[in-house]
């Protein structure tokens, strides 16, 4: 009998939100979550040094910002990583990286249409506002 798949998420709550808010986020993201996924486990750990190694040996998905297994050992069912970050400069030099079963992915270019939008409305707003 098979487990099903582990999504660990990493939380970095030291930068910009108050932790109660980023806590709050987590949990609407983990009922949005399981209403698409619900065969899914869902782990969330707000650092490094939290995480069990019991939850490494059995992830699948991980998303995060710096926190990686060090190699295949220590999560073995790893398939996919997903990055906050567009670059992936910080693992390069790991040698989980190197393994060609494990698909990894960053942010790159998910904040352009956001960020395009925004200046557009400030541009609209500049130039045709009623004074």
């Amino acid at each position: 009998m098979s487990h099903p798949p582990v999504l660990l998420i990493t939380v970095d709550f030291k930068r910009g939100r108050d932790k109660s808010d980023a806590e709050v986020a987590l949990k609407q993201f983990h009922v949005s979550i399981r209403k698409v996924y619900p065969d899914i486990e869902l782990e969330i750990y707000p650092n490094h040094a939290d995480i069990p190694t019991e939850v490494w040996l059995k992830t699948t998905f991980l998303i995060t910002s710096r926190i990686y297994p060090r190699d295949r050992k220590q999560a073995p069912n790893l398939r996919w990583v997903q990055s906050y970050s567009a670059g992936l400069n910080v693992v390069l030099s790991l040698p989980i990286f190197k393994d060609e079963n494990i698909k990894f992915s960053t942010a790159s270019g998910v904040h352009a249409p956001r960020n395009t939008s925004s200046c557009f409305s400030c541009h609209i707003t500049i130039n045709f506002s009623s004074n």
